[in-house]
């Protein structure tokens, strides 16, 4: 009684195509699915040869063919869990890296806002020291301002009185010049050629006065 081998994919060893599936977790999700169909394809098809009372040759061959594909099915579990666990490693290490950059981050945005906050104080300090030196400075600039007004005045003053006195010299100069005014006979002693005052009113030179007496 001949009965038709059943025919088996032996197109096992590859690794399907998933396509779109967003995480690790439903990669390794799909690739169990897949083992498990064809491991029960194999095991369905062991029982149908047996129910349809296959010949010894027949099923000798299908067994053959059957353990050749469950142990292509085990590379290709094996294949799939290093990858899944490469994966895996691959993953924790990079959320390693990640935490320890974070905590970099952090670390350097803690610093940050240390250094921040001193610009900040020394920003409030230099406004304050800006803001006395700009009152000292008005200040200054006041007083100094009033002092040259005082000074000024004080100049302005003592050159009228030197004016004025001079004028006033002048004017007697030129009245005594003219004759309007006689100077007394001292200063014509002190500030004119030496004369002498006779006692008869008469005017003698003080070089001839020795002659005379």
């Amino acid at each position: 009684m001949s009965h038709e081998q059943p025919q088996i994919d032996d197109q096992v060893t590859e690794t399907p195509q998933i396509p779109g599936l967003p995480s690790l977790k439903a990669q390794l999700k799909a690739k169990q699915e897949v083992f498990d169909s064809l491991l029960k394809q194999a095991t369905k098809q062991m029982l149908q040869s047996c129910v349809d009372g296959s010949s010894f040759e027949d099923m000798r061959k299908f067994v053959q063919k059957t353990q050749e594909n469950l142990v292509n099915m085990l590379v290709f579990k094996q294949q799939a869990d290093e990858e899944a666990w490469s994966l895996v490693d691959t993953g924790v290490r990079n959320k390693m890296i990640v935490e320890d950059e974070k905590k970099l981050i952090l670390a350097e945005y803690d610093k940050l806002r240390e250094e921040h906050a001193a610009l900040i104080k020394k920003c409030d300090a230099l406004e304050k020291k800006t803001s006395k030196l700009t009152e000292n400075f008005k200040n200054g600039v006041q007083c100094l301002r009033t002092e040259l007004l005082e000074a000024s005045e004080k100049d302005v003053k003592a050159a009228n009185e030197r004016h004025e006195k001079l004028e006033t010299a002048l004017k007697k100069c030129w009245k005594t010049c003219s004759g309007e005014e006689d100077e007394p006979a001292s200063k014509k002693m002190n500030y004119h050629h030496p004369m002498i005052i006779h006692p008869t009113n008469h005017v003698i030179n003080a070089h001839s006065s020795s002659s005379v007496a």
